[in-house]
């Protein structure tokens, strides 16, 4: 099977395009099998580039909970890089759970400061 640029030679059967949305600190020299959107290296710039472009039905690879559940809403399918699918019925759990880990880092942060 040959590939072009624009597709991802695996994936070439199934989707007509793949883009990568990447800030500038992650570029390639010779991107190969897709179109590569460069994006600030600011922390959110990817996610606001995928968040604006993205349409209802198409399909988003993302380990960012807060980026899918934004996207779900809008109708887009959301996979993990491993290949689970988010869905709306599962993301406000994800969503607590990322939050009540975040707490708890927080605090072991701050009992270490104090305890130094």
């Amino acid at each position: 099977m040959s590939s072009k640029r624009g597709n991802c030679r695996n994936c070439y059967p199934i989707f007509n395009q793949i883009l990568f949305v990447v800030s500038y600190n992650h570029m390639m020299n010779e991107p190969m099998y897709a179109d590569w959107k460069h994006v600030d290296p600011s922390k959110e710039a990817a996610d606001l580039y995928i968040m604006n472009h993205s349409r209802k039905g198409e399909i988003v690879i993302t380990q960012d909970i807060g980026l899918a559940s934004t996207l779900l809403l809008k109708g887009v399918h959301v996979l993990t890089p491993k290949g689970t699918l988010f869905e709306e019925k599962d993301i406000y759990n994800a969503l607590d759970f990322r939050y009540l880990k975040q707490r708890q880092e927080n605090k072991e942060f701050m009992e270490k400061i104090q305890n130094h």
